[in-house]
This record gives C-alpha cells, sequence and structure tokens, in this order.
C-alpha cells in the first residue's frame, strides 16, 4: 500500500502532510498511533499521515496502541484455524511480523525457537534477537531474490529453510547467497509438484535430491603425498564448501 499523497501540491492534504515530514526531519515523530488489528492485518485508525511520512522516510516501525479484534473460531476457515495458531504463537513470544499459510507452521516454528539459545548481547529476549538477527535479515534476502514473486510468506519460506540448515544466532548471506542451491530451492518452493536433482553436498528438501563427486579420494591421495614430501611436518588443507 502506497500512503503518499495523491493530491496536488497545494491541496490541503498535501501542505499537511509536508508540515508533518518537516517536523520528523527537524523533531522526530514520537507520538504513537492508534489502529486495529484483525486476522493479522492493521488498519490505521488514527495516525495516517505520520505513517506516510515514515514509510517515505523507510522507517523501521512506529509505535502504537493496537485494538485486537478476534474472530469467532471457525473450524471450516482454514485462515481462521492459522490465526488461531498465531495467536497462541504470539502470546508466547510477542512475535506478530510472521504468518503463514499452512496450519501447524506457527506451532512448528515455536517448537524450533524454544530450542533457540542465542548468545544475547543487545537484547535479553531472544525473541527479540531471533526477529532482529535471523529473521528480519533472512526476509530481505527473500525478497532480493524475488521471493515477493512466489506463492507463500516470507515465514513459509523461513520455515523451509531452517528445516535445512536449522538456527544461527545470526542470518548471515554468504556463499549461500550465489550458491545454485538456493536457486533450486526457490524453484522447488514454486514448483512442489516437480523432482529437482542438485549437485551440492548439503541435505536434501523434500522434492530436491541433491548429488555429489566422490571428491574425498583424490583428497586422500592428495594428503598423503603432501605428507610424505613435507619438510617441516606441516600440511595445509583449503576446504572447497563449509557445510556450516
Amino acid at each position: 500500500m502506497n500512503f503518499l499523497p495523491l493530491a496536488g501540491e497545494d491541496s490541503e492534504f498535501s501542505t499537511k502532510w509536508q508540515a508533518v515530514y518537516a517536523h520528523h526531519i527537524n523533531d522526530g515523530i514520537n507520538d504513537t498511533i492508534k489502529m486495529y488489528e484483525y486476522m493479522n492485518e492493521f488498519y490505521v485508525m488514527e495516525g495516517n499521515k505520520r505513517v506516510s511520512v515514515l514509510k517515505y522516510v523507510d522507517a523501521y516501525a512506529i509505535e502504537g496502541e493496537i485494538t485486537r479484534l478476534v474472530p469467532k473460531r471457525d473450524e471450516m476457515d482454514l485462515n481462521n484455524k492459522i490465526y488461531y495458531e498465531f495467536l497462541d504463537f504470539n502470546n508466547n513470544t510477542g512475535i506478530n511480523a510472521i504468518w503463514f499459510t499452512c496450519q501447524g507452521s506457527f506451532t512448528q516454528l515455536g517448537k524450533y525457537l524454544d530450542e533457540y539459545n542465542p548468545k544475547l548481547t543487545l537484547f535479553s529476549n531472544k525473541y527479540k534477537h531471533f526477529l532482529k538477527n535471523v529473521y528480519s535479515p533472512f526476509r530481505n534476502i527473500f525478497y532480493e531474490l524475488g521471493g515477493d514473486k512466489l506463492n507463500i510468506t516470507t515465514g513459509d519460506a523461513f520455515l523451509e529453510y531452517i528445516k535445512i540448515y536449522g538456527i544461527s544466532d545470526e542470518f548471515i548471506e554468504t556463499k549461500r547467497k550465489s550458491c545454485y542451491l538456493n536457486i533450486t530451492l526457490r524453484a522447488a518452493l514454486k514448483y512442489d509438484n516437480i523432482k529437482f536433482f542438485n549437485c551440492s553436498p548439503v541435505k536434501a528438501f523434500r522434492n530436491v535430491s541433491t548429488y555429489f563427486g566422490r571428491s574425498h579420494e583424490p583428497r586422500f591421495l592428495m594428503g598423503l603425498i603432501a605428507g610424505t614430501i613435507t619438510k617441516s611436518n606441516i600440511i595445509g588443507y583449503i576446504d572447497i564448501y563449509n557445510a556450516k
């Protein structure tokens, strides 16, 4: 959604928007907004211009007073059942920035987070640490790689990711960003009825099988040769793949 004003530059709305923008640049917006939350969607009731300005300057967040409207349970509605799983997850973790399209996903992520024990520095709460240092960086990379074009949420992709790699203290995307496996996994998530084969020594996915050459045998022989000809009794080895 784009909150930028569509009215003319001389309109009353535009003048007010520019005044809010100037106030933010000079002093900073610190007043809370008021909104309703329904089915994990947020509707601003008071403070639309402040939200618009902060979106324009790419602000990370804004404080708000939220009134949650909880729908009646409906066992015939999948989104309703997922929402009630979200309520339990949110009550346990305080996290509301994640959404799934499959029932049971919040429960699965909750089990991963129960065993998640990072080394806390700035944040004393492991869930805030997870959101800032793991999930948010993953979300940025997910969108950079075209994740918004897939028929899944960032949460769906993240859950499949940690099934393969687990949850680390921080999400640092280095080799995996350019790895062919990354492309294969993205295609596998989009076309789950197709079998994929990828040359990689890492774990397989439900519709991705991996294979790799028996390169450990020539490495072993090279180690024997190095050990035979060394004059210092010290040899080194450069790993071509780091599975951590």
